[in-house]
């Protein structure tokens, strides 16, 4: 085997080793896996519909599942948005799909780690068994989903000392201390 075969064989093997860590990169076995998707998302929301809006959805508890399909690169394609109330549904998921729809999103796959298997392991065997069957797999990502769900508290503990918490301020914050 000459100089540039072999050349030629390490990069398609690197190749194709960047593409596997890629695949592997975006599945989840950590336990808040479906809210680091929440926050991307918040955060995803925040750019693309603006402060104002993310405001008035959260002041008026609307909340919504974009339903996206991932294929084993991890790339994102969106499918559709549910909104709660359901009588919004046309209105924001015309909105999402406007702004969300054409980027390309990242989210992780989320799974749960297999009974006596390392966190290692489970994503080893989930990797290698994820994508045999078809090309791609759906996942649903909230809005905003179980990231509030301290607010009432903390809320509560701001008005003890005098001050105000809005739903977007801990919102921020909860994105902030997760995501800096």
């Amino acid at each position: 085997m000459n100089k540039m075969t072999k050349i030629l064989y390490f990069l398609t093997f690197s190749l194709l080793c960047t593409f596997s860590l890629k695949a592997q990169s975006n599945i989840n076995v950590d336990s808040d896996c479906l809210n680091r998707n929440s926050l991307l998302l918040s955060r995803l929301l925040i750019k693309d519909l603006g402060e104002e809006k993310i405001k008035y959805f959260l002041e008026n508890d609307i909340r919504f599942l974009i339903f996206y399909k991932v294929d084993s690169l991890g790339y994102t394609e969106f499918v559709r948005a549910k909104v709660f109330p359901d009588s919004l549904t046309n209105i924001v998921s015309r909105e999402i799909d406007n702004q969300i729809k054409i980027r390309n999103n990242y989210f992780y796959v989320c799974y749960e780690r297999f009974p006596n298997h390392t966190k290692e392991s489970s994503l080893e065997i989930i990797s290698r068994d994820l994508f045999k069957e078809q090309d791609y797999q759906f996942i649903n990502v909230a809005f905003p989903g179980e990231t509030m769900i301290m607010y009432n508290i903390e809320k509560d503990n701001a008005n003890k000392k005098g001050k105000q918490l809005s739903k977007y301020e801990y919102l921020l914050t909860i994105l902030n201390k997760n995501y800096p």
